[in-house]
Formats: C-alpha cells, structure tokens, sequence
C-alpha cells in the first residue's frame, strides 16, 4: 500500500472482502454453538467425563448444521462447513491478488483538485459505507443476543427439570419416612407384646420351677425315710434270726419249745430266706448287666464313627456344629456380616446438590479411596476364610459367607448418543422434552 494518497476500494474489492467475513462468521457460529452445546453436556455429566467420543461431537456438530444451512444428513454434515470454509479462502485469495496486482485506484491527495460536488459525493459515499459497516456490527449483535436468548432458554429449562426432580425425591422421601414411621410404630408394638408374653411365661416357669422342687425335695424326704426304715427292718429280721438259730442249737433235743416262740422263728426264716434270694437275683443282675456293657463297648470300638448331618436336626447335631464352630469363623462371620451392611453406602456415588461442581469433585475422589479400601477389606476377609477353610475343613465345600463383587457398568457403544432408546427413556422418565 502506498504512504501518500488515498486508497479507493472498488465494489469487487469490497464484495470480496464481505463474502469473507459473512463466510469467517457462519463458520466460527458453528463451532461455538458446538463447543456451547458440548460445555452443556459436560455440566450435565457432573464430572462423570472429561471429554466426548467421535461420533458423539459429530452428532452434535450435526443439530448445529441443520440450524445454520438447514437439513443436511449425517454423513454430509461437514460438506457445508467445507465448501464455507473454501469460499473464505477464494475471497482472501481475490483481495490478495487484487492488492498485489496494483489495480486499485490510488489518487494522490491534492488541494482543490475536485469540486465541492464531487467531494461531497465522496463524502456520502464514505459515510454509507460507514453505514453499511455498522450496520452489519448491528445484526452481528442482534445474532449474538439471539443465541444468548436461547443459552438463557436452555438453562431454564435445566433448572425447571432440576426443580421438578427435587420436588420429586422430596415426596419419595417423605413417603418414605411415613412407611419407615409406620412401620416402626407396628414394630414397636409387637416388640412391647412380646416383652409382656415373655414376662408373663417367665413367671409361669419360675412359678412352676418352685413347686416342683418342693415336690422334689418332699419326694427325696419320702425316700430317704423308707430306705432308712428298710434297712433298719433287714437288719432287725437278720439279726433276731441269727439270735434265734444261736438259740435252737445251744438248747437240747428233749426240752419243750414255747409255740409261740416257734411260730416267731420260722417267720424270721421266711423273712431271711426271702431277703436271700434277693439278694442273689441281684448280684446275678449285676453281673448280667456288667457283662452287657462289656460286649456293648466292645462292639462300639468296632464300629465306624457315625456321620453327623451338617443341619441341626437334634441334640445330638446341634451339639456337633456348636463344636465345629471356633472362635476364628465366628470372627470370619460377624466381620462378613459387617462388610454386607456396609456395601450399600459404596455402591454408588450420589452427589450433593447444596455443593459445587468442584467439590462434589473432592467428595468423589474421598469415596472412590473408602471403596477401594472396602473392597480390599473384602479381599482379606474372603483370604482369611480361605485359608481356615483349607486348614480345617480340606475336601468340604466352603460356604458363602461373602457375597461382595466389584460392580462394573458396561454400556453398549450404540446406547452412548442423544438419539438412542435408553436416552429417550430416561427423558419421558423425568419428564424432559426432546428433540
């Protein structure tokens, strides 16, 4: 360009130049109604992703095309942006050459070598372009103030559909907590009769335990007294028999016996006679019942071990499982039992909505390292009760005492765009209009 004298555009130059632009805007307008459509879906994620795959910001690119050039398919969807993007390279091409060319009309600045007129004729067409100038300044704005109606619609949108969930987990909840009071208002009440009933049987069992340990002790009495007077009678029979016989040998064959002393000892003899023979069925009992016990011990020591079911189904069972059951799988069972209670709190992670973005981020992060150390918890349990098993138990199948997998999500490729079916479920779900 020259120093000196004035530079005149002429209407091709011009053309040029405001293809250019008009061409630079509608490119530029769609990748920032793209990047403003992807930040929206980011903001909606909540820090789940960091960023979009392929066919996903080409979806996207695709809803802002078919706004700017109208209905373009989605395998043609950068045609438009392509040819744009060439016009603006042809028109900087033509200003280019036009400048390089010289061909512009160069007039050198001298004093009063045109009339009034035709200055001011240069003056009014310098002031309509200058017209022309704001004016396409003032519908760049009005495009801007559109697009920014719309951002502000959208975010309406969002909030109303916020709104509408909240109001919706607040009526869950409070459904919920009525379930939850009535329940624990039934529950209540069955716990305050049981506790009566089992007052009530407790105090017919103590009753009941008392008289029958005084019917025990009356009983044990009762005993204790006719062992007593039976053996004071054996022995009294016994000893006035012996005196007797003492008696008849020491006196002689012709002397004259009382009867009433003769009837007196032939009862003592029966009396001995009988206790005799009790006597001898007695021990011969014992021996008898002696020799049994020899021969059932015997055959006992034979036998094979019976096998005891793993079910308790009597005494005997239940007897057996409280001795296979130590102290190391009561621990391994109650830690178990412990860790199943807590898997719900890390099953998934709900965000605080009074928080920010950031630091429902910090919150993420804290319960992703608790889940991790819950599940390494799991881990060293499940070891722990491996290796008791294997000790204790070889061959035994071992049971299931921890149920407590690492969960995975896993989601189909094809399921991962705004126009799949699960998309669209989740919207008429929660109420939300689409497209």
């Amino acid at each position: 360009l020259p120093k000196e004298g004035t530079l005149v555009l002429t209407d091709s130059l011009w053309e040029n130049v405001s293809k250019g632009v008009r061409m630079m805007e509608r490119v530029c307008g769609v990748i920032h109604e793209t990047c403003a459509l992807a930040a929206t879906q980011l903001s909606l994620l909540s820090g789940e992703s960091n960023g979009f795959e392929s066919t996903r910001v080409k979806e996207m690119v695709h809803n802002v095309v078919e706004k700017t050039y109208g209905k373009t398919p989605l395998d043609k969807v950068f045609q438009p942006i392509d040819k744009d993007v060439a016009s603006l390279v042809a028109a900087i091409q033509a200003v280019h050459k036009t400048v390089d060319d010289g061909s512009l009309h160069l007039v050198n600045k001298l004093d009063n070598k045109y009339p009034p007129v035709i200055e001011r004729a240069h003056t009014r067409k310098q002031a309509a372009a200058e017209a022309e100038g704001l004016r396409w300044q003032l519908e760049k704005k009005e495009n801007e103030m559109v697009e920014l109606k719309k951002v502000i619609k959208a975010r309406i949108d969002d909030v109303s559909n916020y709104k509408l969930r909240l109001e919706m987990a607040d009526a869950r909840l409070e459904q919920c907590s009525k379930v939850d009071s009535q329940r624990e208002t039934h529950l209540q009440s069955r716990i305050d009769e049981l506790n009566i009933e089992l007052k009530k049987q407790k105090n017919e069992y103590e009753e009941t335990l008392d008289a029958l340990q005084k019917e025990l002790r009356n009983a044990e009495g009762e005993n204790s007294e006719l062992k007593e007077r039976a053996k004071n009678m054996s022995k009294k029979a016994l000893l006035q028999g012996i005196q007797s016989m003492e008696k008849d040998r020491a006196a002689s064959p012709s002397r004259g016996t009382n009867p009433s002393v003769r009837n007196e000892r032939g009862a003592n003899s029966a009396e001995m006679a009988i206790l005799e023979n009790q006597l001898v069925e007695t021990l011969n009992s014992l021996r008898r019942t002696t020799m049994e016990m020899r021969k059932a011990k015997a055959t006992n020591s034979v036998l094979a071990p019976l096998a005891v079911a793993n079910s308790v189904c009597g005494p005997f069972s239940l007897t057996e499982s409280v001795k296979r059951r130590d102290s190391q799988l009561e621990a391994i069972e109650w830690e178990a039992s412990q860790l199943s209670r807590e898997e719900s709190r890390y099953a998934f992670f709900t965000p605080n909505q009074t928080k920010s973005w950031k630091e429902n981020e910090e919150l993420r992060d804290k319960w992703n390292k608790d889940r991790d150390l819950f599940l390494f918890r799991v881990q060293c349990c499940r070891n722990r009760l491996n290796e008791y098993w294997a000790r204790n138990h070889p061959g035994i199948e071992m049971p299931q005492l921890i149920r407590i997998e690492k969960k995975q999500r896993v989601f189909d490729e094809s399921e991962l765009n705004i126009n799949s079916s699960t998309f669209k479920n989740i919207c008429s779900k929660w109420g939300i209009a689409t497209a």
